[in-house]
């Protein structure tokens, strides 16, 4: 038997990639800085970030940009949390802008999950469509040490 949930949920990954494409538009960064972003290590973002070279939204957008031509190609995305992402880089550079601190030593680092791991509302299906609308009640221990300053996309 086929999950009726599953078309509403394709229906919300469009929107979802459609509104990531429009927000990523909207951010305004050139080709080349999201090049020179996602070419970037751990160490080189954050720095990137702290000496001002971009900000935390600049980096979530180059990588969703980067996520969104990758499911184009390969239909890979699950779970997206574009939205979410874009709010926390938003409140991060709104910290950094207010202090000139970095709230961590994860500052601005984008990390997305393989759909393995469970994260708070949710779904984890691992593939299988039976599992299609059934939201993680809690985060994987994973999650619990650097929320502050990573930003989940």
């Amino acid at each position: 038997m086929v999950n009726p949930n599953v078309e509403k949920k394709q229906r919300l990954q469009l929107k979802s990639i459609e509104l990531g494409r429009a927000a990523v538009e909207a951010e305004g960064s050139s080709k080349r800085l999201r090049d020179e972003i996602i070419s970037s290590n751990i160490r080189q973002i954050v720095t990137g970030i702290k000496e001002r070279r971009w900000t935390a939204t600049q980096t979530v957008a180059a990588f969703i940009a980067q996520a969104i031509k990758a499911h184009d190609l390969t239909n890979c995305l699950t779970e997206i949390l574009f939205e979410p992402a874009f709010k926390v880089a938003g409140e991060l550079d709104d910290h950094f802008g207010r202090t000139g601190e970095l709230r961590g030593p994860l500052h601005g680092v984008p990390l997305t999950f393989k759909d393995q791991y469970n994260i708070k509302d949710y779904d984890n299906t691992i593939g299988f469509t039976h599992w299609v609308d059934q939201h993680a009640k809690e985060d994987a221990e994973v999650f619990s040490y650097s929320l502050n300053d990573l930003l989940l996309y």
